[in-house]
């Protein structure tokens, strides 16, 4: 996957949150709600545990965190493989690198609880009791001065510009442009 889509140069929450009802509605859960920011937390001692906790590579990286929490209602087999999907977006590979299989997400806590309505519990699939699973996460976005280029531009380096040059000049002056004087001068 490109780092583009993994970790975009703007928040994409539009794509963030179609990714996330594709999955859930390919394990059968109901996308409830999205929560933007530091804000999602709704005590005061989560936030301040979730602090103490080491930052990930990404935010280490210098990629800019936006935490969410993302709120799923479903059977507990249906949210489990929810879960587990999730989970698969970002995978280390033997090579000890990472391969992103879509949004760029680290997972700080996943809970199930009952579902709160007494309709929502009793209709799940089969008489499966409906639960409500909440996950507190983290997506990234490329710092505003970085984007997707890194500072590179489509002009070649400056140390570059003499060796194009030797090679104008060379094939200029030769009496007959032959290719291998060109492919002497370009490394």
């Amino acid at each position: 996957m490109s780092l583009g889509k993994a970790v975009p140069p703007g928040r994409e929450v539009p794509s963030l949150v179609y990714q996330l009802a594709q999955a859930s509605n390919q394990k059968h859960v109901e996308f409830s709600s999205i929560v933007s920011g530091s804000g999602a937390s709704s005590s005061g001692s989560s936030s301040s545990a979730a602090s103490a906790t080491p930052a990930p590579a990404a935010a280490l990286a210098g990629f800019t965190q936006m935490p969410f929490t993302f709120v799923f209602n479903g059977t507990f087999s249906d949210l489990y493989h929810l879960f587990q999907q999730l989970d698969r977006f970002t995978v280390r590979t033997a090579s000890g690198g990472l391969e992103v299989n879509g949004r760029l997400l680290t997972i700080q806590s996943a809970k199930l609880a009952p579902a709160t309505t007494g309709a929502e519990a009793s209709s799940g699939k089969g008489g499966a009791e409906q639960l409500t699973g909440t996950i507190t996460a983290t997506a990234y976005v490329l710092p505003a001065a970085q984007g997707l280029t890194g500072g590179a531009t489509s002009a070649s380096p400056s140390g570059s510009a003499g060796s194009s040059t030797t090679v104008a000049s060379s094939a200029a002056g030769a009496s007959s442009p032959t290719a291998p004087a060109i492919a002497r001068v370009i490394p």
